[in-house]
């Protein structure tokens, strides 16, 4: 198949990109280079950076490259940003997505696979999320993925093409070192960052209701969740909804104290306040992924860290 990867030069893209392309499969990237890296796209690979806000353009590619699939992970993706910056998130994840869910339909796509996130799900509840929880996000990054999720859910409901929303927790680790995530607020680059600068690293929250004090979440490698791509890319008639994680909670000081273990460092971390958006606990019922997908997460919290640094 001809497959359309957005975000191909992101970080999550650029790993199921070198996937397909270890299978032989024939793939286009699209990504507007905001914060894409170029070396994670090889030379033969055909990149088109532009927007996917750019409903013109799209237009154009989807009539000039007629691809068979798409697997669509370009978004915004901060939680705290999301605050700040509400309309453009909605503009990006949501609105451009139904747009791009509309051209799927219009020339005849095969399958779309969606990048969502855990952050559709409420803090409250178990702390173990399963597919069948009504989704209820408490942030505008979630919402605008929920709302991306329910216009994709309309096609695949009628039949128009098959696909599903892959629901990623906490994504972490690489296969090398032009793959590692760069910059943001995630916790693993965050935590790196600041102890190579030799400042102690910081955590957000340290009285929850857990085993430490600070929050508990599923991380998961970013290999594994290519993995989990492929695996979509190869079944038919899936749920529309799959969680993908390890089914597994680690504390965020579990994860900075793995980290500074393997940096061989004895800087401790600082405690700070709350941020708004986050919540306690949350982790994935992998148990639909297993079933369906036959997915397994193959890479432990350790090494995930290491590929990390």
């Amino acid at each position: 198949m001809k497959w359309l990867v957005t975000g191909g030069a992101g970080y999550i893209g650029s790993h199921v990109l070198h996937e397909l392309i270890s299978r032989g499969e024939q793939v286009i990237v699209l990504d507007s280079m905001a914060s894409g890296v170029i070396s994670r796209i090889p030379s033969e690979v055909k990149l088109y950076k532009n927007d996917i806000r750019d409903n013109d353009f799209l237009l154009k590619l989807f009539g000039a490259e007629k691809f068979d699939g798409i697997f669509h992970l370009a978004a915004l993706k901060s939680v705290s940003d999301s605050f700040l910056k509400s309309e453009l998130y909605f503009e990006v994840n949501t609105k451009a997505s139904e747009n791009i869910f509309e051209l799927a339909a219009k020339f005849g796509i095969k399958k779309v696979i969606f990048s969502s996130t855990a952050a559709v799900y409420s803090s409250k509840g178990d702390v173990l999320k399963s597919e069948s929880e009504v989704p209820s996000p408490e942030n505008p990054y979630g919402k605008s993925k929920l709302y991306a999720e329910n216009a994709l859910a309309k096609y695949l409901a009628n039949g128009i093409f098959d696909g599903t929303s892959l629901r990623y927790f906490n994504v972490i680790g690489s296969r090398g070192d032009s793959f590692k995530e760069v910059g943001g607020e995630n916790l693993v680059p965050r935590t790196i960052k600041q102890i190579r600068s030799n400042k102690s690293p910081t955590i957000y929250g340290s009285d929850y209701e857990t085993r430490d004090g600070t929050c508990i979440r599923d991380f998961v490698d970013v290999r594994d969740v290519a993995q989990a791509h492929i695996l979509s890319a190869l079944h038919s008639s899936m749920p529309m909804y799959i969680n993908i994680g390890t089914g597994s909670g680690t504390t965020v000081l579990e994860v900075v104290n793995e980290t500074t273990k393997a940096l061989e460092s004895k800087i401790q971390p600082h405690f700070a306040g709350r941020r708004e958006g986050d919540v306690q606990s949350i982790v994935a019922d992998i148990s639909l992924a297993k079933q369906i997908l036959s997915y397994t997460p193959q890479f432990s919290l350790s090494d995930s860290i290491v590929s990390s640094i």
